[in-house]
């Protein structure tokens, strides 16, 4: 990589530090003598309303290095690729037809714009770096944050991980620093088996972000974080061990769905140690109704979904500031969101728009398993994780409304299976790689893939 290259990465980094309302002194809110971290519907209702100069600022200056790089790269432009592509167009056509129904047209604006801002990026990001950059700076970015993170925290006295309602969070919120540790520990397993220079340096990263992550607390992140892993295990490893590998994620990913849908109609006095130390990372079981309350805010939000299915309130535009203080009426508590992306594409851009999005994600998803077995390279099996690591958080956490380095490589990862015509896929003779035919075109996997 050549230093334009670099300092172009050192830039958007800190473009993402004010983007995403790092600050030095979260970890003093969030410790365990101090501030629980939560806000009341009326605090929530007010910072919506005003949003965030800071926030608003780093995403413009995203916007501006992605206008930047398209001027100076002339060569690859858009290229609708398939359904995929079109799906792409699509939503965003219907994210923006939604501003004509939304209850609340500037918040639905405001929305719009970031998301469209920093997909415009990431399609920027895809079509003149390459896959292998990218990958670089989102372990790169991720260690970046979570060594502030420790850094901060130290200096501040903060850091207590032998304290039971301790939570690493740095910067930022524990769930989004988690989400940041995760990127470090799975992108750090990868390169590791990728390069052949530094793997040390990768593997040790990757431990960091694993303990890190650990400390987050974050029980979401973790459990998509295991299966991620587990799924990219099940790909670079040999014939015999996938088995072992894909059993094991199907197992993890039945786990995850029994924990979701089973732990929040358990009485705390029934919930024994094992399961705190385990299932609840040992935040405790007083803590276990941060899941079984948003069983009320579903039902609250499926009953105005049930008003407009298909079309939906506006997009990422539901939780406008009369409802939010509406919810905790009903709920019991104030959320700026569903606490799961699902649910908030269903209230925001309806069934329509929902379903659209993850047909995009699987649609990548599947073009980027086609491009591994075509390739055999750890870089798309990593790639691969990623989006399964998306697929698996998006039940229980909103990645995509807060902008944040992991969710943009998520993006130009997508934006580059549908909006570019990548090089890679265009092979010319029949060889070996691995011990593995590798055909001559791709369609021999996936015929049409290239229209």
């Amino acid at each position: 990589m050549t230093r334009g290259r670099c300092a172009a990465f050192i830039l958007l980094l800190v473009m993402f530090y004010f983007a995403q309302l790092h600050h030095w002194s979260a970890s003093l809110q969030y410790a365990p003598s101090g501030q629980t971290g939560l806000m009341s519907a009326e605090e929530i209702a007010n910072g919506i309303e005003t949003g965030s100069s800071t926030r608003q600022l780093g995403v413009l200056l995203i916007g501006v290095f992605g206008a930047l790089i398209l001027a100076h790269n002339g060569r690859r432009k858009l290229r609708i690729r398939g359904s995929m592509g079109v799906a792409i167009l699509f939503f965003f056509g219907w994210a923006l037809a939604s501003l004509a129904w939304s209850d609340d047209s500037t918040l639905a604006v405001r929305r719009v714009v970031c998301f469209a801002i920093l997909w415009f990026a990431a399609f920027a990001v895809a079509s003149y770096f390459k896959q292998r950059e990218v990958l670089f700076f989102l372990f790169l970015a991720s260690l970046a944050f979570v060594g502030l993170g420790l850094v901060t925290e130290l200096a501040l006295g903060t850091f207590a991980p032998t304290v039971p309602l301790y939570r690493f969070c740095g910067t930022i919120h524990p769930n989004h620093q988690a989400w940041n540790c995760a990127a470090l520990a799975l992108s750090g397993i990868a390169l590791g088996d990728a390069e052949r220079h530094h793997r040390l340096f990768f593997f040790s990263a990757s431990a960091l972000g694993i303990v890190t992550l650990i400390l987050t607390k974050s029980r979401t992140s973790v459990c998509a974080f295991v299966i991620a892993v587990v799924i990219y295990k099940a790909l670079v490893s040999t014939r015999k061990q996938k088995q072992f590998w894909m059993d094991s994620a199907l197992v993890l990913c039945a786990v995850l769905i029994f924990v979701c849908g089973a732990l929040p109609f358990v009485e705390q006095a029934e919930l024994a140690s094992v399961t705190e130390r385990t299932v609840l990372l040992g935040r405790g079981a007083e803590e276990a109704n941060t899941l079984s309350g948003r069983i009320p805010l579903w039902r609250s939000g499926l009953g105005y979904f049930c008003d407009r299915p298909l079309r939906g309130y506006g997009f990422n535009a539901f939780e406008t500031p009369q409802r939010i203080i509406d919810l905790e009426r009903e709920a019991g508590w104030g959320a700026a969101t569903f606490h799961s992306e699902y649910l908030d594409l269903l209230l925001g851009v309806g069934c329509i728009g929902a379903i659209t999005y993850v047909f995009v994600i699987l649609g990548g998803l599947s073009r980027t398993l086609v491009l591994y077995k075509l390739h055999r390279s750890r870089y798309y099996a990593l790639e691969c994780a990623i989006l399964v690591f998306f697929l698996a958080i998006m039940l229980l956490e909103n990645p995509g409304r807060d902008p944040n380095v992991p969710t943009f490589v998520f993006f130009t990862i997508m934006a580059r299976r549908g909006l570019l015509g990548e090089p890679e896929l265009r092979t010319s003779r029949t060889t070996w790689r691995e011990g593995v035919k590798v055909p001559e075109t791709i369609e021999s996997y996936a015929p049409g893939l290239r229209r």
